[in-house]
């Protein structure tokens, strides 16, 4: 993820604010397209076949909904 494709989108993108975390890239709405493109190339390249993506949005609302189920799965585990 970073030697690969974060690399590429810092050298394509340089003005592209990135942030990887784990097995996801974040960056703001104006990049996204850009940054999903290079990755799919970049994994398809990797893996041999395209990958599924799938986008998150962060919002307030979303980041609430989130911290609900991280609770709710603290409790089951506590």
């Amino acid at each position: 993820m970073i030697n690969v494709i974060a690399k590429r989108v810092s050298e394509e993108y340089p003005l592209a604010p990135i942030y990887t975390i784990h097995d996801s890239i974040s960056t703001t709405a104006e990049y996204v397209d850009a940054v999903e493109q290079i990755m799919m190339e970049e994994l398809t390249k990797a893996i041999g076949d395209p990958p599924t993506i799938k986008q998150e949005v962060w919002c307030k609302s979303n980041m609430a909904k989130h911290l609900e189920t991280i609770k709710e799965k603290a409790k089951v585990v506590a």
